[in-house]
């Protein structure tokens, strides 16, 4: 009306009194007297909500298979890895126990000087580091046959703290639980998510260099709702109406850098100083947690400074494809 210029096919996106969406595709020209005044405005409309929302399906469609076409790449590349790693392991490991058998038996033939001992000391050490990295490698890319069976997780994870009891109290850790009593049992490898869960407490306990709490936490919930990404990794693992066992392993330590956040479960990725940790503990922990067909993440505390490990398992009263 202010231009007296026309607009075509302009998308005009409205909501109806109830509340749902309309979009319609409009031409507008303004209506002039005998004088070329300006006096109104003549249209016409045509309703494409339809095509609007088949439109944002395609492009939900596209970006999953985008995403799906990425993640298979990823996964064709960590069997690769993993087939790779597994035979420069076994390469590996002969010569290392030649080194090691060597270095213990000119230990027990030599009775000095102290500075010969201790470079022979320093050997067997590297080695038994060497071997410790090629023993996690093997995990990492073995097959893992699973001996699936319902089992209650709060006993696993009562388990786990007193396997780890010593580590808390040198560490000056202070643990707090808060289990749920009435969680739903869960189809596990109970050695396997043992192993999970000892990897992601002594994660844990290595952040806290000056002591802290640990904190672990259990409940359950029944799925409601896709939320608001129907493509994200809780709606590819569970269904509405599914019951998912959460664990909760939560430190008071630094928390996680932007980099942490993003490669936290990648192989060999640490912040530990080298000759710390081998970078294969998460990453092993997240293939049992997949194991499991159920999911983990790693974030920063929202209430104060420290991480979260959360796993998401299905009850076992919910039959998995």
């Amino acid at each position: 009306m202010d231009t007296g210029v026309g607009e075509e096919n302009m998308i005009d996106h409205r909501r109806r009194a109830d509340g749902s969406e309309l979009f319609l595709l409009s031409s507008k020209v303004p209506l002039q007297d005998d004088l070329g005044t300006v006096i109104g405005l003549v249209g016409i409309s045509l309703d494409i909500t339809e095509q609007k929302t088949i439109e944002r399906k395609l492009k939900s469609t596209i970006q999953t298979l985008e995403e799906t076409k990425l993640q298979l790449i990823e996964a064709e590349k960590l069997k690769t890895i993993g087939r790779l790693s597994a035979g420069v392991a076994h390469e590996v490991k002969n010569p290392l126990n030649v080194v090691s058998l060597g270095a213990q038996y000119l230990e027990s033939q030599i009775e000095g000087p102290e500075e010969i001992l201790e470079i022979i000391r320093d050997i067997r050490e590297a080695v038994k580091k060497a071997n410790d990295v090629i023993f996690e490698l093997l995990d990492y890319s073995s097959p893992h046959e699973m001996e699936m069976e319902p089992a209650n997780i709060n006993q696993l994870i009562e388990h786990v703290l007193g396997l780890l009891r010593h580590n808390l109290l040198t560490a000056r850790i202070q643990v707090c639980c808060d289990l749920d009593d009435k969680l739903d049992p869960v189809r596990l490898d109970s050695q396997k998510m043992e192993q999970a869960l000892i990897n992601l407490v002594l994660n844990a306990i290595s952040v806290m260099k000056s002591g802290g709490t640990l904190t672990l936490r259990s409940s359950s919930w029944q799925m409601k709702t896709t939320g608001s990404n129907v493509a994200g990794a809780m709606t590819e693992l569970f269904e509405i109406g599914d019951t998912i066992v959460s664990v909760e392993i939560i430190d008071s330590g630094a928390g996680l850098s932007e980099d942490d956040e993003n490669k936290a479960f990648d192989p060999f990725y640490t912040t530990n100083p080298t000759g710390q940790g081998t970078g294969l503990g998460l990453s092993v922990t997240r293939s049992i947690v997949d194991l499991h067909h159920g999911m983990i993440t790693l974030e920063n505390r929202t209430d104060g400074p420290g991480a979260v490990a959360q796993i998401l398992l299905p009850a076992a009263t919910e039959t998995k494809k």
